[in-house]
C-alpha cells in the first residue's frame, strides 16, 4: 500500500509541475511567459533535499514536455537532464552555502546552463540542415527574458519558503562542537 500511495505522490508532482509549467507559457503575457517553472522546482529541491532523487523526478517530466514542443525530440529533455545533473554537483560540491546571493546566483547560473546547452545542441542538431536559421536578436532577447525572470523568481520563492521551513532557515541552526567549546555556526 505504502508504494502504491509513493508511486501516486510521485506522478502527482510530475503532472502538477507540468501543468504549472504548461499554464505559465500559455496564460501569461509576453515576458512573464518564460519563466521556467521546471527549472524554479527542481533546483528548489535540490537545495531542499539535496538528493540525487530529485533528478530522477526530472525523466519522466523531461519526457512528458518533449511531447509539447516543436523542437527536435531529445532536445529538451536532454539541456534539462544536463543541467539538473550540473546544478546538483554544483550545489553539493562548491555553493554549499545557502546564503541569499548564493541561491540567486545558483537560479541564475542554472537557466543559464539550461539555455547554453539547449543552443549548443540545437546548433549541433541543425548543423547537417544547410536550411536551418536563427533569428539571434530574437533568440537573444527571449533568453535574457527567460533567465532574469526565472532567477528572480527563483530567489523570491526560495526567500518566501526559507521563513517556512526550518531546514532552510539559518536561525534554527544549532550549536555544534568544533574542536572544542560550543560555538554558532
Amino acid at each position: 500500500m505504502r508504494g502504491i500511495l509513493k508511486i501516486l505522490k510521485y506522478l502527482l508532482a510530475v503532472a502538477a509541475i507540468f501543468i504549472a509549467h504548461v499554464l505559465i507559457l500559455n496564460i501569461l503575457p509576453f515576458p512573464f511567459n518564460h519563466i521556467n517553472v521546471v527549472l524554479i522546482v527542481f533546483l528548489w529541491l535540490i537545495i531542499y533535499s539535496g538528493s540525487a532523487r530529485v533528478l530522477w523526478l526530472a525523466l519522466p517530466l523531461a519526457f512528458l514536455l518533449e511531447l509539447f514542443v516543436s523542437f527536435p525530440f531529445g532536445l529538451t529533455s536532454s539541456a534539462l537532464i544536463i543541467t539538473l545533473m550540473i546544478m546538483y554537483w554544483i550545489l553539493r560540491n562548491i555553493f554549499t552555502n545557502r546564503s541569499l546571493f548564493i541561491v540567486f546566483f545558483a537560479g541564475f547560473l542554472g537557466i543559464a546552463i539550461f539555455r547554453f546547452s539547449f543552443l549548443m545542441i540545437l546548433l549541433l542538431i541543425n548543423l547537417f540542415n544547410p536550411g536551418f536559421t536563427l533569428s539571434w536578436p530574437e533568440v537573444l532577447t527571449n533568453i535574457f527574458y527567460e533567465v532574469i525572470l526565472t532567477a528572480v523568481l527563483f530567489f523570491l520563492i526560495y526567500l518566501l519558503t526559507a521563513l517556512f521551513f526550518r531546514r532552510l532557515n539559518p536561525k534554527y541552526i544549532s550549536y555544534q562542537r568544533l574542536y572544542g567549546p560550543k560555538r554558532i555556526i
